[in-house]
């Protein structure tokens, strides 16, 4: 059966390599008023494995470390085997390279109820490890990281991992690269707040085949620190239901980079928001495709991504493999809404890809573009562009091809004093075009407003050999 370890008051350990509890197949209860402080590194507050399932609860406080210490690598609760992990007091980490929990084996729960937070001081840390674990941070937790290199909730080999609490990475650090949650095999979900304020960092991150949410209504991520992304992954699935907050610079509210032969079909049905005071350079919703990559990557946007960062993009696919049909940016006939409300933007952009617009695109702004196609993309717009500024177009042809279909409407209004105009359809042929390309209008472009407007508009470099064709 195991004994009951219960600590009352107050345990400090000295040496390295020690325990303030070790339990052997024993349940363990570190009171309200119980306080277990470790002082050298490769220690743990406490330390229960069992070959049946046993709990470890934690009521008081758990100190890693002392304040400005030197040491690295303790562990707050460390738990492996048959092991249910309530936490409901606080640990507190004051070395670097250390964890709060760490829960090893595929019988491990962790709860989270309460507290966890670094020091400023200290980097490298983890607040809660999942190694094959299941990991929950409920509603009133927080788990506060002030350091950099650090991650919330970090999760390998197919550990599960569900955020109702905040995880607030604090660090502004320019190059913090922290990360909220952590998933590399697994399953991670935000039902919670997430806050990352540091560079090169990520809300959410997923690799080697992990499926990331940040999940509907309550899921909030946001971002602060440049170069960032709210969702992050590589060869792994993300989707957003929630709300994602880019308030940073060159930064994205999902980005994937898919080397892989996996098809993934990427939804945004929440709401992505380029946001922030002066920011540029941002995108909503991002897709790097590598040279080797054979399956298909599809953006697909179903419901909200409002770009108000000067120089950004709504959604942006990048395919580098040999066949335009790899990658694909799709604004949704279900919802999908694309707002472009400050100047020298671009709703849909493919490069070497397809973009489709099959609901609305709002150019609200000078030098932007509904949809823009570059390097022997095709862009194709089965529903609503509206362009209400001068010197901006429903679509951008750039060597590539571009359609506005039976279904397809292009409006351009504006200023009736406006010193410029608008194009429905823009095509432009350069020296690098190894092909014809086609600019072809089957559907809507209504003119009013502005008499400086124009319907589709061509224009090639000097000496070039192929041809832009306009159709009607």
């Amino acid at each position: 059966m195991g004994s009951i370890i219960t600590n009352e008051k107050e345990i400090i350990t000295e040496e390295t390599g020690s325990a303030g509890i070790y339990a052997n197949d024993s349940d363990v209860t570190n009171k309200s008023t119980g306080k277990i402080t470790i002082q050298k590194g490769s220690s743990a507050g406490i330390y229960a494995t069992s070959t049946s399932m046993k709990n470890v609860t934690n009521d008081g406080d758990i100190e890693v470390g002392l304040a400005g210490s030197s040491e690295i690598k303790g562990v707050g609760i460390y738990a492996g085997g048959y092991q249910n992990v309530e936490h409901n007091g606080n640990i507190n980490i004051h070395m670097g390279n250390s964890i709060g929990i760490y829960g090893e084996g595929e019988n491990v729960s962790i709860e989270n109820k309460n507290k966890i937070t670094s020091d400023a001081s200290v980097s490298s840390v983890i607040g809660i490890m999942a190694d094959k674990a299941k990991v929950s941070n409920l509603i009133g937790s927080e788990i506060k990281l002030q350091g950099k290199d650090s991650v919330g909730v970090y999760g390998i080999n197919e550990s599960e991992i569900e955020n109702s609490g905040s995880i607030l990475i604090t660090s502004t650090d320019n190059d913090s690269k922290s990360v909220g949650i952590l998933a590399d095999k697994g399953t991670a979900t935000n039902k919670g707040t997430i806050k990352v304020a540091g560079g090169k960092s990520a809300g959410m991150l997923g690799l080697n085949g992990a499926t990331i949410t940040n999940d509907a209504t309550t899921g909030v991520i946001t971002i602060t620190g440049d170069a960032s992304a709210g969702m992050y992954v590589e060869n792994s699935l993300p989707s957003n239901a929630g709300t994602i907050n880019i308030e940073s610079n060159e930064s994205a509210g999902i980005f994937a980079k898919i080397t892989d032969v996996a098809t993934r079909n990427i939804e945004n049905t929440g709401t992505i928001k380029l946001g922030g005071t002066s920011k540029i350079k941002s995108v909503g919703m991002y897709a790097e495709i590598g040279s080797g990559a054979t399956g298909i990557t599809t953006l697909d946007n179903k419901k909200q991504i409002t770009v108000e960062q000067e120089k950004s993009v709504g959604m942006f696919v990048k395919n580098g493999t040999s066949d335009r049909t790899k990658g694909k940016a799709l604004n949704n006939a279900t919802t999908g809404k694309i707002d472009l409300n400050v100047k020298e933007t671009v709703g849909i952009y493919a490069y070497n890809a397809e973009g489709v617009n099959d609901n609305v695109i709002n150019v609200r702004k000078e030098n932007s573009a509904g949809m823009y196609g570059s390097t022997d993309s095709h862009i194709t717009n089965n529903k609503e562009i509206a362009v209400s500024h001068e010197k901006s177009a429903g679509m951008y042809a750039l060597d590539s091809n571009a359609t506005n279909t039976a279904t397809g409407t292009i409006t351009l209004t504006g200023s009736a004093t406006a010193a410029d105009g608008s194009a429905g359809m823009y095509g432009k042929l350069t020296g690098t075009a190894t092909k014809d390309y086609e600019v072809l209008n089957q559907g809507k472009i209504e003119l009013s407003s502005v008499t400086k407007n124009v319907g589709i508009y061509g224009t090639t470099g000097a000496s070039i050999s192929k041809k832009i064709n306009f159709t009607k």
